[in-house]
């Protein structure tokens, strides 16, 4: 294979062999070492300290959940189970080009655990990943003489089979982040008979509304609301899995034009703050995609929709989950239920984050609990870019770890 194709991103350092890196298994290091807590703390509190990331909500949510009071939080979570857990090994870590924060996750429990890491990072340029890779290697350039640094490899390198099949072989965990075609492509390539894959293929969101509750909301709390709603769908262009991408409003009673005209003219509102960056691009796919569910489905666009910007489809719940072929950039479905159960029959594998307004969590936990055929999270309006260690359904830090029982 040709190592020249590797380009390192971070450490900017870093002036030793890749090959070497990989293959050197002896600075892995205990779960939860001094080091790799006080590495993330410093992650945490540069980004936090910057004021250029304020502009970015996904990057404020970044910076507070690296803060040392939930990672002190998540530790004793960990340390609370039985049997001896210790470093997996080698993970390789296959970053989303779509969703740029997304591996640092991923990346910092995998160091949390002690584990050595190798994380692939798209050539494509963005703000927020251009800025993460500042703060990482502005971070481990005070860790130049720490255990730490000798854990954490970035590189970027062209689509090339050979390279990513050498990663692949000597890794003793791959966590795939992306899309159906790259989680398939990678695991095509073999893996050792000991190692393991934690994948992250396409996922689909959606937000499910009260009506009774807009309708009784103060118009700041219907702002808040917007404002909530347009951060969890505009960030990353809503391209990440648990950017909702349909509304549902349950109770078709009371689910009048009055009530979805007042909150849809509060998201078209916070949306015109918001820095979306949508382009041309994104218009163009936003236009294609109209015509097309118009053409196959027979739905219409809603008098909410608003410009270029946000653009609301209504249909009915039979079409309000389309997995395959949704454009993203402000698009909405939009349907009319009775009752929960009516999602039942349209829930799959497919659906990841379930966002809401309006319910309590005794009526979430008895329609789930009796038995839905997807969903992996079910988190209030707001919270859907919020990530947690069970993501997918999977528990990061027991794939990431291996545990010794000793009796």
């Amino acid at each position: 294979m040709n190592f020249s194709l590797i380009q390192v991103v971070a450490p900017r350092q870093f002036s030793g062999s890749v090959e070497r890196f990989c293959e050197d298994m002896s600075t892995v290091l205990p779960p939860f070492s001094q080091s790799s807590l006080q590495f993330v703390d410093s992650i945490s509190r540069a980004l936090l300290r910057n004021p250029d990331f304020k502009q970015y909500p996904e990057m404020i949510a970044l910076g507070y959940w690296l803060r040392k009071s939930n990672i002190t939080r998540l530790c004793q979570e960990v340390k609370s189970e039985d049997g001896i857990r210790l470093a997996r090994g080698l993970v390789f870590h296959v970053a989303p080009s779509n969703v740029d924060t997304i591996f640092i996750y991923s990346l910092i429990i995998s160091l949390l655990m002690g584990n050595k890491n190798l994380v692939r990072v798209s050539a494509k340029s963005s703000v927020q990943k251009d800025f993460i890779m500042l703060v990482l290697n502005e971070v481990l350039e005070s860790f130049r003489d720490s255990d730490l640094s000798d854990n954490l490899l970035v590189v970027t390198y062209p689509h090339d089979e050979s390279v990513s099949r050498y990663f692949s072989q000597v890794a003793d965990a791959r966590m795939l982040w992306g899309g159906d075609h790259t989680v398939g492509f990678f695991t095509g390539l073999p893996i050792r008979p000991t190692a393991i894959d934690i994948k992250f293929a396409n996922k689909y969101s959606l937000t499910i509304i009260s009506p009774e509750s807009v309708e009784a909301a103060t118009p700041e709390q219907l702002d808040k609301l917007a404002r909530l709603f347009v951060n969890d769908s505009y960030s990353f262009t809503q391209q990440a899995c648990s950017s909702p991408r349909s509304v549902c409003w349950v109770g078709t009673s009371t689910c009048t034009d009055h009530v979805k005209g007042k909150f849809w003219s509060a998201v078209q509102n916070q949306v015109q703050q918001f820095n979306h960056e949508l382009n041309d691009a994104h218009f163009s796919d936003k236009l294609t995609y109209m015509y097309q569910h118009a053409a196959e489905y027979g739905s219409v666009v809603s008098p909410y929709s608003a410009g270029a910007l946000l653009t609301v489809i209504d249909t009915s719940v039979s079409k309000i989950i389309d997995t395959s072929t949704h454009s993203g950039g402000g698009v909405f479905l939009q349907c009319q239920i009775d009752r929960l159960t009516d999602l039942n029959s349209q829930l799959n594998r497919s659906v990841q984050t379930l966002t809401y307004f309006g319910f309590n969590k005794h009526q979430l936990n008895k329609w789930v609990s009796a038995g839905v055929a997807g969903i992996d999270r079910v988190v209030p309006v707001g919270q859907g870019l919020d990530f947690d260690y069970i993501w997918d359904g999977v528990n990061l830090f027991d794939n990431v770890s291996r545990i010794i029982s000793v009796k």
